[in-house]
């Protein structure tokens, strides 16, 4: 359970002693309502960026004077509780029960390094300098960066601590290695001691290593400040003192006691720049005008009867009762049973820093520690843990059971673990499950099995497998809900800025909720209605609607989506009143709307429907597409039409020029050939052979006839030539007296293939002549050979031998 003290702000004024001007000073409050994850605030730290760092015990947060952003155990950190927040050499180093968090930043991502402690038990670790260092039973550890692990050495080592701490290991050594603080100014360095330590000096001034001045604080020291005026600033639990450095000598320059008031933590940012942390109201920024030798305080809201008196020391952190007259108190260092008939402390155990109780059937008790969730058995007097999973190790903020026997546990930024009577999770509720935050304070069960829980965001209220969320929208007057208790339907409510109660009523019908369209905009130019149809430019649309509910406007949120030509997109979620839609494409369209309160489910709108449709450009439509496609194939035809026309002309006019040469090689040959055979004819008739010139006159007759008929076609068969070309053959032996042989090899598969006429007639006569195989002194021999390949052309072989 938390503690509730009194919060001050000391403020650094004019230079009389109690004094106060808000013309001096700025002053701006940030608590948890402005994002932080909590109000009690225990260190604070800048980093090299201009960042503000602030240790809690819900987590890191850091700030940069506008927005947090928060650093919990499920981003990496060791540790919610955050008792120490240091920049140490470019990194900012949170402390917590369980060891030292580094982080580092690169382009705004933080890298996050962990140093454990070996035993969890250990006490808290502690700046001093820029070292990092815990002591126990004489036994100094000391924490190393650079190999993240823990190098312990013995307070009688004074060689090593001489090594690690130079010539402060003297001061070890005499206070028992109760060193708190050590800063730096020049030659002049400042150590502080646990206060109280033998009633002796607790704050040392060293110069070159060496003590030169020491004065004694009662109680222990809270915080320290230096000024680039060499002062210092001590704040205890009820006292605030400016110390100076004359002649090196510490020197009291102004001191005010403070009774009953509580700063946990201060930084300095410049000159004139503070920051104050509280341990229940999160921190202060002021800024000052003045120097700082005068001191003043304010004194700001007073809730100090906020928890009964069992819960009034800060060790107390969480009670559980046996009948009237037993209790388990859980302390800082373990659990107490307190009767309260004898007044007295009748056991001490478990020893581990300790959150929540919770004692099942009077046999068994439940132990929310710093590491884990315990079970204690009162028979065998021992303790085991119990397996959560993943939150095994975290804080237990709050345990209690239900009425079927489960047991509810809070696990710090885990959300909510379930565990049946074999003390096996069985549930887990989280932030995807319905709980407005994984970092729940506090959970109750109430007289009908419904499950309360507290947190930062408000009340959450478990029924029927339903959650309903109670916040400042509903009356409460923070969000930070501390504590409550349960009477009926009834909470009774601690938040920081006071109690109240609240009566708890589920919306057993629904509530219709009316939606409405109130405007409309056309590229930004405002209307009452949107036409069904648009032009093509009208792609920018805005929507103002609005849900009405009266009760609680501000928790109304809006789901929506937008239909394109009847394709369904999924549901997207707004708190705004209003949508806009640019460069909107051509096209059917749907703009589904509906409300809902966010916290209560039966309170919701009908779907608010608004079709409309836009018209494309006419580079879109269909028509033009088709004309468009016509042209491409018109063209396409047309082009191929051209070029089979002037292809087809090409081709006739090739034909018809070869006709005309095969002609005039026809009007050629054919005079030529007749001369040829008069020739021969006179021969015979000079020579006195009438027989042969009448021989030959018939064959010339013959051919010259056949010639006729064949000239009259522009093909002929290939059967047909040869029978032509065997005419004029046998015409020739004769002229030469049978002197040679005509030899033919005829394929019968080509010889119905068509061939020009008179196409060999000239290479048969230039091969009887050329070749003189009529006038050789032996029978000579025409070869005459026609074959086909396998590419369908025809060979015509012609050789005198």
């Amino acid at each position: 359970m938390r503690n509730k003290l009194l919060v001050f702000i000391f403020l650094i004024g004019q230079n009389v002693l109690g004094q106060l001007s808000s013309k001096d000073f700025v002053i701006k409050q940030y608590t948890i309502d402005d994002g932080l994850p909590s109000n009690s605030i225990y260190s604070c730290a800048l980093d090299s960026s201009g960042y503000l760092w602030f240790g809690t015990d819900n987590g890191l947060s850091r700030f940069d004077g506008k927005h947090f952003r928060n650093f919990n155990e499920s981003h990496g950190l060791l540790d919610n509780m955050n008792l120490g927040v240091s920049n140490i050499k470019g990194n900012i180093v949170s402390l917590g029960f369980k060891g030292a968090t580094i982080l580092k930043n690169t382009s705004n991502h933080y890298i996050i390094s962990k140093i454990l402690l070996e035993n969890k038990n250990d006490p808290k670790i502690k700046f001093f300098g820029e070292d990092l260092y815990f002591e126990k039973n004489g036994i100094i550890g000391l924490l190393d960066f650079k190999s993240q692990s823990v190098l312990r050495i013995k307070v009688s080592d004074t060689s090593s601590l001489k090594k690690y701490f130079k010539n402060d290991f003297k001061l070890f050594s005499r206070y028992n290695s109760q060193l708190n603080q050590k800063f730096s100014l020049g030659n002049y360095s400042i150590i502080l001691v646990n206060a109280n330590i033998e009633k002796t000096e607790n704050v040392f001034l060293c110069k070159n290593n060496n003590v030169t001045d020491s004065l004694l604080f009662k109680n222990r020291l809270g915080f320290y400040l230096f000024e680039k005026s060499k002062r210092l600033l001590l704040v205890n639990s009820s006292r605030v003192s400016i110390l100076g450095i004359v002649n090196d000598k510490l020197t009291i320059v102004k001191s005010i006691d403070l009774p009953g008031y509580n700063i946990n933590s201060c930084l300095q940012i410049d000159e004139n720049t503070y920051i104050m942390n509280t341990i229940d109201k999160g921190f202060f920024i002021f800024q000052k005008k003045q120097g700082l030798d005068s001191l003043a305080y304010a004194k700001y809201q007073d809730f100090s009867d906020w928890l009964n008196k069992h819960k009034q020391s800060r060790g107390v952190k969480c009670y559980e009762s046996i009948g009237r007259d037993t209790f388990f108190v859980g302390t800082s260092n373990g659990v107490a049973q307190f009767d309260a008939k004898k007044r007295k402390i009748i056991e001490y155990f478990f020893h581990t820093r300790t959150y929540s109780l919770h004692v099942l059937n009077s046999k068994e008790l439940y132990i929310g520690s710093i590491s884990g969730l315990y079970l204690h058995d009162f028979f065998t007097k021992k303790a085991k843990k119990l397996d959560l999973g993943a939150a095994s190790d975290s804080k237990i903020n709050s345990i209690t059971s239900d009425q079927d026997g489960s047991i509810w546990i809070s696990a710090a930024s885990k959300g909510v673990y379930v565990i049946n009577k074999q003390n096996k999770v069985v549930l887990i509720y989280n932030e995807d499950k319905g709980l407005a935050t994984n970092d729940i304070y506090k959970i109750q069960v109430d007289h009908k099995n419904r499950k309360w829980f507290s947190s930062n965001k408000g009340l959450q209220i478990l029924d029927d497998n339903r959650f309903y969320r109670v916040d400042k929208h509903d009356g409460l007057l923070s969000n930070e809900v501390l504590d409550f208790e349960l009477h009926g339907d009834t909470a009774w409510i601690s938040t920081p800025i006071g109690k109240q109660s609240y009566v708890y009523q589920k919306p057993n019908t629904r509530i219709n909720l009316p939606i409405y369209f109130n405007s409309y905009a056309l590229n930004n130019i405002t209307t009452d209605s949107l036409p069904s149809q648009l032009g093509p430019n009208d792609n920018k649309i805005e929507f103002n609607y609005i849900g009405i509910y009266y009760p609680n406007l501000d928790n109304i949120e809006y789901k929506y989506k937008l239909i394109k030509d009847g394709k369904e997109t999924p549901w997207q979620t707004t708190r705004e009143a209003k949508l806009i839609f640019e460069k909107l494409q051509a096209g059917d369209y749907e703009l589904l709307i509906k409300a809902f309160h966010n916290n209560y489910p039966e309170v919701y709108s009908k779907v608010l429907s608004k079709k409309f449709y836009i018209k494309p450009y006419f580079y879109q439509t269909f028509w033009f597409y088709t004309l468009i496609i016509t042209l491409i194939i018109g063209s396409i035809f047309y082009f191929f039409y051209r070029w089979n026309k002037g292809k087809l002309r090409s081709l006739i006019y090739q034909r018809e020029l070869g006709k005309l040469k095969l002609e005039a090689l026809k009007a050629e040959m054919n005079p030529h050939f007749i001369f040829n055979v008069l020739n021969t004819i006179k021969e015979a008739m000079m020579d006195g052979d009438f027989e042969t010139s009448q021989n030959l006159l018939d064959r010339l007759a013959k051919i010259i006839r056949q010639a006729l008929y064949n000239s009259k076609r522009d093909f002929l068969s290939l059967q047909e030539e040869i029978h032509f070309i065997e005419q004029y053959v046998e015409l020739e032996r004769a002229r030469f007296n049978k002197n040679f042989e005509f030899i033919k090899k005829l394929n019968s598969n080509v010889l119905h293939y068509e061939v020009p006429t008179m196409l060999l007639q000239p290479f048969i006569e230039n091969a009887i002549r050329h070749g003189k195989i009529g006038q050789l002194n032996y029978q000579g021999k025409l070869y005459f050979e026609v074959s086909e390949t396998d590419k369908d052309l025809i060979i015509i072989h012609c050789c005198p031998r």
